[in-house]
């Protein structure tokens, strides 16, 4: 059974962009900060570093999770989905607890577009459940899908 590789279900593809969708949406929170931070570059030096790293240091997860999130969940089978699954989950508590952050701020962009993302990654959590069963190695090869 593990050594069957079964082409990607419609499902295995569905799931691979709900998580492009949630990491897109948090590279956009990540772009809002950055903006952010140049707003606040003369008016407040202290917060407009914090800003700026934020910015930068989320950037780069989303980048991180957008080169792999993606071909995980398409071609790495049944564990590569659920890797996608558990990843997603720890986002969603992040993105969750970054937008309720940023709720009271006069930026809302960021707790919006962070809301958005993590509400993508409880959906790439969820809609995993359904990629997983229909990329069952067996079930591939009853239907001829290798």
């Amino acid at each position: 059974e593990d050594r069957i590789f079964a082409k990607p279900t419609r499902s295995a593809w569905i799931h691979a962009f709900i998580a492009l969708a949630a990491s897109a949406a948090g590279f956009t929170a990540s772009a809002f900060y950055l903006a952010r931070s140049s707003a606040l570059a003369n008016l407040d030096p202290l917060s407009s570093v914090w800003a700026h790293k934020m910015g930068i240091h989320t950037l780069g997860w989303h980048l991180l999770l957008t080169l792999t999130l993606f071909p995980a969940s398409v071609w790495g089978q049944r564990w590569g989905i659920r890797s996608v699954q558990v990843v997603s989950l720890v986002f969603c508590v992040i993105h969750a607890g970054i937008a309720a952050a940023n709720a009271d701020m006069s930026d809302t962009a960021i707790a919006v577009f962070n809301a958005l993302s993590g509400i993508l990654f409880a959906i790439s959590v969820a809609y995993g459940q359904r990629a997983y069963r229909d990329m069952d190695p067996i079930r591939a090869l009853h239907e001829n899908r290798l």
